[in-house]
């Protein structure tokens, strides 16, 4: 025998059927769109990183004459007035006025830390300096990094180190000159960077593995001079590494380094 149910029950019911179909239906639209959303993030990163990794391939550095037009130009003298001048900008880009000589008079103040896209320029190429012992720049994660025109001077641990994971940096038309470190004394880069040294120089430096260079990571060296370095100029140290129509000489070996080139350590 088949019950009847009340009126109420069966529309209770139905009601119910109708609110969970509802309810579903609510579940996979927001699911959908926040499925899109993520999507759309995760795609707008990834154009943003090839965008930026074609603006790296295509050279990174800035002509002089451009330089003027990025906008006003600071004078700074110290290292401290420098390091709050990048921490308080909201510019991607930092243009230094020519003449700019910038002391580092404590060797143990830590470096100044790049770590967010920046472009830190001189306004003439060669045309500022920082100088002091201790560390210079310490390059990290945070976007592409462009450093140009500068001449790092004096340094006693490393003068420019590229962390590993940093994004793509690019250092051109600088100069480094005498600084000196057991080993490094110039430029290091460590496993998972990613640098091009383009149309700079290295004079002058002293180490016994690598006074210009010591590179863990991918780096491109293009129209770099080497000369009057003490030890050998370049270590590869277990990176990737291309160098393009550059001139070493007049580099003097030590006792401890055979090589007056460039040298692999794996």
């Amino acid at each position: 025998r088949r019950s009847k149910l009340p009126l109420s029950t069966i529309h209770s019911n139905s009601l119910y059927v109708r609110r969970g179909q509802i309810r579903t239906m609510k579940r996979q639209i927001l699911s959908s769109g926040l499925f899109l959303c993520t999507y759309s993030l995760v795609l707008f990163t990834l154009l943003s990183q090839t965008a930026e990794a074609i603006n790296w391939k295509e050279g990174g550095c800035l002509p002089e004459p451009a330089l003027t037009d990025i906008g006003n130009c600071v004078r700074v003298e110290t290292f401290s007035k420098l390091r709050k001048i990048i921490a308080s900008s909201r510019s991607n880009t930092i243009v230094l006025c020519t003449g700019s000589h910038i002391k580092k008079t404590n060797p143990n103040e830590s470096p100044i830390i790049l770590d967010r896209r920046i472009s830190l320029v001189c306004e003439s190429n060669g045309g500022c300096e920082i100088e002091g012992e201790g560390r210079h720049i310490e390059v990290r994660r945070g976007g592409q990094k462009l450093i140009q025109g500068i001449v790092f001077k004096g340094a006693t641990t490393t003068s420019l180190v590229v962390r590993g994971g940093a994004d793509p940096t690019s250092i051109c038309q600088c100069t480094f000159t005498g600084n000196q470190r057991k080993r490094q004394a110039s430029i290091a880069m460590a496993k998972g960077s990613i640098t091009r040294v383009k149309n700079s120089a290295c004079v002058g430096n002293f180490a016994t593995r690598g006074s210009c260079i010591v590179n863990s990571g991918y780096l491109e060296v293009i129209n770099f001079t080497a000369e009057q370095n003490e030890g050998v100029p370049i270590v590869n140290a277990g990176g990737n590494m291309v160098v393009e129509g550059s001139t070493f000489q007049s580099n003097t070996r030590n006792r401890r380094s055979s090589v007056s080139f460039v040298l692999s350590v794996f």
